[in-house]
């Protein structure tokens, strides 16, 4: 893995992005705008660059 950058935005929204065998790849999740809740998106090698998104809520 190469390049790792996380970086925190406006909104509560964090983007963690690295390279990895000459490929660009990111996760990311924001507030949900139901309380306790994160919007989702992955692209990672282990999904081989396809996107994964989901919302998940803690307990």
């Amino acid at each position: 893995m190469q390049n790792l950058t996380f970086v925190e935005g406006d909104g509560g929204v964090a983007t963690m992005t690295y390279q990895w065998q000459g490929r660009t790849f990111s996760s990311s999740y924001r507030p949900a705008a139901a309380a306790g809740c994160y919007e989702f998106r992955e692209q990672s090698f282990t999904t081989d660059g396809g996107v994964r998104t989901g919302t998940y809520c803690g307990q």
